[in-house]
């Protein structure tokens, strides 16, 4: 009971990615996902072969943690000469022409001392572009083997001492990601809960429901209660039909979903309307209105169909987009442009 209260409360998966690249600028990617279900961990979906990290970002969900390590070029590992008491006064004697603040170091310190340090610009384009792809970055380390990133990460689930980049940002991305799994956590208690005490409603419900039929026939409810009773129920029915036919029972944020298009949209290119989850129908009979969900449809106008083609591919590339498809594109002799509609179908969460 212990050991599933701990699990419920802490971290349960990390994404590990190693990113490596050679004295030619060649780079390879691998990553695995590690799982702590119970007193066991397990590693799970492996890849060897990743192209590039929107390869990675499509075998593995967005919005999970990651565990980076980067190796080969580009990161540089000395051994301290003698007791050196910090990671600064390391690197001041390894690269005393260097500014500090330009790196990020990795002190590892014991019977043998060893500063390994990557420059910022270089890593933070990395961990930028898993942000922008909706991964959450908890920790850097630099020249780590398998073994050693399965470790680290296996530690960090685990809450213990990592060996990593001490970098303020990420101790607060895993921070919020910890926070985020003890409020799921409480919030999985509480639902049991209130389980609980429904089944123990029913329950008394069941044992006392003869008396609560004969208490029941004792009272004198008026027609015009009754009748307000079924107009509310009929009122909250008709409600939850609407919720669910404008999509509105789960799925993307729609103010990501605009923000993440309108952010890929070139200047050139202007936009007349935007809709998500547009209306199919509305007549007047006793279907009412309906909504295509899962929909976005937008019209707009270019002067350049290769960059309105360009656009087309970016929005395909994204994470969420099932297909996206140019439904019409006219020209208009007096503005001299392009008129046209595209029509973006969304990955469905639920499924």
């Amino acid at each position: 009971m212990k050991l599933a209260l701990h699990n419920v409360f802490h971290l349960g998966k990390l994404l590990l990615l190693a990113i490596n690249q050679d004295r030619n600028g060649k780079i390879s990617l691998s990553s695995c996902e590690l799982t702590c279900a119970g007193d066991k961990i397990t590693v799970s979906k492996k890849n060897a072969d990743l192209k590039n990290i929107t390869h990675f970002a499509k075998q593995h969900q967005s919005g999970s943690p990651v565990v980076l390590t980067l190796s080969g070029k580009g990161v540089l590992q000395k051994e301290a000469v003698g007791t050196t008491p910090s990671a600064l006064e390391a690197f001041n004697l390894t690269l005393p022409n260097s500014k500090a603040d330009d790196f990020y170091l990795q002190w590892l310190s014991g019977e043998s001392q060893r500063i390994t340090m990557v420059r910022k610009e270089a890593a933070d384009l990395i961990m930028n572009e898993l942000s922008d792809l909706g991964f959450v970055v908890v920790s850097l380390s630099l020249n780590l083997g398998e073994a050693e990133l399965k470790k680290a990460g296996v530690n960090l689930l685990l809450g213990l001492e990592v060996v990593a980049v001490a970098q303020p940002m990420l101790a607060r991305n895993l921070e919020q990601i910890r926070a985020k799994e003890k409020l799921k956590g409480t919030g999985l208690i509480t639902a049991c809960l209130v389980f609980v005490t429904l089944v123990v409603n029913i329950l008394l419900n069941a044992t006392f429901s003869e008396k609560a039929t004969q208490l029941r026939q004792q009272q004198n409810l008026s027609l015009d209660k009754v009748g307000k009773y079924q107009m509310i129920e009929s009122d909250v029915v008709e409600k939850i039909s609407l919720i669910k036919t404008t999509g509105w029972t789960g799925g993307y944020p729609l103010a990501f979903l605009t923000d993440r298009v309108m952010a890929s949209k070139p200047v050139t290119i202007g936009m007349s309307q935007f809709v998500i989850n547009p209306l199919t129908r509305k007549d007047s009979d006793e279907r009412g209105v309906a909504y295509e969900n899962l929909k976005i449809l937008i019209n707009g106008n270019s002067n350049d169909a290769a960059e309105l083609n360009n656009w087309l591919h970016k929005i395909r590339s994204m994470t969420w987009v099932k297909d996206c498809e140019l439904v019409s594109y006219n020209y208009n002799k007096e503005s001299g442009r392009g008129e046209f509609m595209l029509a973006l179908n969304i990955q469905d969460l639920n499924n």
